[in-house]
C-alpha cells in the first residue's frame, strides 16, 4: 500500500493539478457543446449505447455501402462521356463567374453575405 500525501486546502494547487483541471473542464464544455448541437439532454453514453444496436449499426453500414457505390457508378457513368469533365468545368467556371458578379462585387452585397455566413458560423459552433 502506497502512502499519499493528504490535500491541504491551504496549499495552492500545482501547476499539474491546474493543467489537469482545465483539460477537464476543457473536455465538460466539449460534451456539452456536442449535447446542444443534438439537441438533447440524455448523456452522450446513453445515445452511443442505442446508436451502437448491432442491428442498427449493420442496417447503417449496409446503407453507406450503397449510397458509395451509387456514387461511384454515377461518377464511373460520367467518366464514360466525352467531353463531360470540360462541360462540368465550364460550368463551375461559369457559376463562380456569376456568384462573383453578384454577391462580392459590390460593397454592400460583399458585407451581407460576408455577415450571412459568419451568422451561420456562429450558429453552427455557438448553440
Amino acid at each position: 500500500m502506497e502512502n499519499k500525501p493528504l490535500p491541504n486546502p491551504g496549499a495552492k494547487p500545482s501547476n499539474e493539478t491546474t493543467q489537469g483541471l482545465s483539460q477537464e473542464s476543457e473536455w465538460k464544455v466539449v460534451l456539452n457543446k456536442i449535447q446542444a448541437w443534438l439537441g438533447t439532454t440524455k448523456k452522450i453514453s446513453d445515445q452511443l449505447d442505442e446508436f451502437f444496436n448491432p442491428s442498427i449499426l449493420i442496417l447503417v453500414l449496409g446503407v453507406i455501402a450503397i449510397c458509395l457505390k451509387a456514387y461511384s457508378t454515377i461518377l464511373n457513368a460520367i467518366d464514360d462521356i466525352p467531353l463531360a469533365a470540360s462541360i462540368f468545368e465550364v460550368i463551375g467556371t461559369l457559376w463562380l463567374t456569376r456568384f462573383s458578379i453578384t454577391r462580392l462585387l459590390r460593397k454592400q452585397d460583399r458585407q451581407e453575405f460576408f455577415s450571412e455566413a459568419n451568422r451561420r458560423w456562429r450558429n453552427f459552433v455557438d448553440p
